[in-house]
């Protein structure tokens, strides 16, 4: 029964009849631990009359494994995972211990989720109560969240109880007891209570029901009826899990240490008894467990009171003791299947440098990595690497787990991680990939120059043994070049790219076409227009074939910059189509971003509107403010040629919001849109002070300039005012244009 929470039961009730009406809905309870929230995930669940129920409770012990929680939750719809997109299925069983790890974007579990749970849900809407979710492993909580913002009338309610909601829904955040309710709740579990000791309790313990029902145990008859004095202080405080130490403390050693050994695992009742008799335990320490009601025996696990039950009996052991229950639970841990849980087991078992657990710590890094949980992956690498006096195993270490922080959008863990592991500790292949791994890093850190230099000595690396690698490592490195504005840097690194003997006609042909546009804007417009022609004359190239989906997106872009935007869309419409297939989602926001230009550059507003809608949106779900920021700017210069000011202005002020809080982009698109907003109003002055800060007029000097949409109302505007073009404009007409066009501009 439940004291004191009508208002929060109420609401619950309406999310439940929501999701039977097939209107699907999350709500969150938040909270301090005891206060109550798992109660009313339990409340939600007994009255989930006409729902599919699937509650999953996760646990701190099991954060280090990636998947636990998905696994629990996901279980009872694992036959019908073949019912996906052979891509999102494929990474779902790997993710799952179901098949072969597939590796690739981290998103497309995610995207699995999603599919899974609303294919699970037509034949009966459904309740996933979620406790403790602060607790589940992140690469669980990372594809459940996801799965959850993209809910509507699938008839799924979600949920979620944890001490850290996450900002985007309601969230229910519980209070302790009134001093009735409190009252009720302290008969219920010690007897008849005064008055004056229930308000004394509910002052000193915030009435935090967890708490109440503690203290109406530990106390006596006597001090709850006011015979006796409470003790001073009440043996209370936010640290709750206080209340069981004397409960546990009570307890026989081996049953104090058979708990030990369920606390730290999945609660399997066969492995905490084998993990039992390789401490030397009594039997009857592990089939008494549950005398006392601290945990239940049921179906072959162990159920604890609560979760906060857990977590004091971790925290009530000693260091020594933790080592020899990790210890034990290793060695039983033995088979495939266990492979994960034995190396978290043994690498916490061991003081100091051990390889056996290093080595068995760097193979499930190596498994987690391949599963995409990649956070997950680089603590463990790291973990491994402070296990080692290998100076090989510790360099290749950290170099992974770097790798592994920047998959998983941890950039500047990443500059740290791989900035350690030196030249010296990992050579030949290692440092290649060390030094472009950096040189990602640098260019989203903002440090274009730095990139510039690393990912072209990645490629130096790779030249004589790889040059198919090296030549997409110095195209990469033309790329951070092109953002940092140095043209001149751009153009020696993407000729001589494209003189390295590359087998692969479009990526040849894509190193053309990036030497030729960074020509062109160094001002050199035979040579450019001869390297763009070698370029648009690969039809590998054109038409995308043979690119992967980083350089294919990047081929797209120069198309549009060179004003050819429809050949970008032939490249860009397959493209995306894909990226959306495999759940690409690391990828598809900068797909959709260019689709969005490519589709302003055409005149269609109304589908460069939607793809830029969907890349700002990808960009916020998954983290990656980067194409936020860029999509939200492309929308803004969409409502501005639409001549749509307020909602341009409004726009453009969450841009730049974005573009302030990223702190290493330019404003480049914002003045864009300002300036076309500007010129669709008729405020001339207004416009050209925007277009001034367009970075193409300070640091391009050719015909390239002639692409950007806004160039010729620039024109129109310095001829028909009187006004001399900026001096990068005027050379661009000057080589491009008619010569009295230009003679009158100037």
């Amino acid at each position: 029964m439940l004291w004191g929470r009508k208002p929060e039961c109420e609401r619950l009730g309406r999310l439940l009849d929501a999701a039977r009406g097939l209107r699907s809905g999350v709500l969150v309870l938040g909270g301090e631990p005891g206060v109550g929230k798992s109660a009313l995930v339990d409340h939600a669940v007994s009255t989930a009359h006409g729902l599919q129920v699937r509650q999953v409770r996760a646990a701190e012990t099991e954060q280090g494994l990636p998947f636990a929680g998905l696994s629990a939750l996901l279980r009872p719809w694992e036959r019908e995972i073949g019912r996906l997109p052979p891509v999102q299925a494929a990474a779902l069983r790997g993710a799952l211990a179901l098949g072969p790890p597939v590796g690739g974007d981290r998103f497309a579990v995610a995207a699995a989720t999603l599919g899974l749970l609303t294919a699970a849900a037509e034949g009966q809407p459904m309740l996933l109560a979620l406790d403790d979710f602060h607790r589940m492993d992140e690469a669980s909580a990372e594809a459940v969240l996801f799965a959850a913002r993209r809910l509507d009338r699938e008839g799924i309610a979600v949920l979620i109880g944890t001490r850290v909601p996450p900002p985007e829904w309601e969230t229910l955040h519980l209070a302790g007891l009134d001093t009735a309710a409190a009252t009720e709740l302290l008969t219920a579990h010690g007897g008849t209570v005064a008055a004056d000791v229930a308000e004394r309790l509910v002052r000193d313990t915030g009435g935090n029901p967890l708490a109440l029902i503690e203290l109406a145990r530990l106390l006596s008859p006597d001090h709850l009826t006011g015979r006796a004095a409470l003790p001073v202080p009440l043996p209370v405080g936010r640290a709750t899990t206080a209340l069981f130490a004397p409960r546990l403390a009570g307890l026989p050693p081996g049953r104090r240490s058979a708990l030990l050994l369920a606390a730290l695992t999945d609660t399997d009742v066969d492995t905490v008894a084998a993990a039992a008799r390789e401490l030397g335990l009594p039997p009857e320490a592990v089939s008494e467990l549950d005398d006392g009601g601290l945990v239940t025996l049921d179906g072959g696990r162990v159920a604890f009171a609560h979760p906060l039950v857990r977590s004091a009996v971790v925290e009530v052991a000693g260091p020594a003791r933790l080592r020899a229950a990790h210890g034990a639970l290793a060695r039983v841990l033995t088979g495939p299947a266990h492979a994960d849980r034995r190396a978290w087991h043994l690498s916490a078992s061991v003081v100091g440098r051990n390889e056996e657990a290093a080595a068995e710590l760097e193979r499930m890094a190596d498994r987690m990595r391949d599963k995409r949980a990649y956070r997950i992956a680089s603590v463990s690498y790291e973990r491994a690497a402070g296990l080692t006096a290998d100076r090989d195993r510790h360099g290749r270490c950290r170099f992974q787990a770097a790798a592994a922080a920047w998959f998983a959008g941890q950039f500047h863990r990443a500059r740290d991680l791989v900035a350690e592991a030196t030249a010296d500790e990992v050579d030949g292949e290692w440092a290649a990939e060390a030094q472009y791994v950096l040189g990602g890093i640098e260019l989203f850190l903002g440090h274009p120059g730095h990139a510039v230099r690393r990912l072209a000595d990645s490629a130096s690396r790779h030249r004589a043994t790889a040059v198919e690698v090296a030549v997409r490592r110095q195209l990469d490195a033309v790329l951070a070049a092109y953002v940092g504005n140095d043209f001149p840097v751009a153009a020696e690194l993407a000729t001589a790219a494209a003189a390295w003997g590359s087998t692969d006609r479009a990526l040849t042909g894509l190193a053309h076409l990036l030497a030729g546009v960074s020509v062109l804007a160094c001002g050199d417009p035979e040579r450019g227009a001869h390297l763009l022609q070698a370029a648009v004359d690969v039809p590998e190239l054109v038409r995308g074939h043979g690119l992967d989906g980083q350089h294919a997106v990047h081929a797209a872009h120069e198309l549009v910059r060179v004003g050819l935007p429809t050949a970008a869309k032939r490249i860009l419409d397959p493209l995306v189509e894909g990226l959306r297939a495999d759940a690409e989602l690391g990828m598809l926001p900068y797909a959709l971003h260019i689709a969005a230009v490519a589709e302003a550059c055409s005149g269609q507003l109304n589908a460069a509107f939607a793809a830029a809608s969907e890349s700002a949106r990808l960009g916020r779900e998954t983290g990656n403010p980067l194409w936020h920021y860029r999509g939200t700017a492309v929308l803004a210069y969409v409502q501005a040629v639409r001549g749509e000011e307020d909602e341009c202005r409004q726009r453009v002020a969450e841009a730049r919001r974005l573009g302030e809080q990223l702190g290493t982009t330019s404003a480049r698109y914002v003045d864009e849109a300002l300036a076309a907003l500007e010129f669709a109003l008729g405020h001339t002055e207004a416009a050209l002070a925007h277009t001034a800060d367009v970075g193409y007029f300070r640091v391009c000097s050719s015909a390239l300039l002639l692409t950007w949409p806004g160039a010729m109302d620039v024109a129109e505007a310095h001829v028909r005012g009187g006004h001399r073009l900026p001096h990068a404009l005027a050379g661009a007409l000057e080589r491009t244009l008619a010569g009295d066009v230009a003679a009158t501009a100037c």
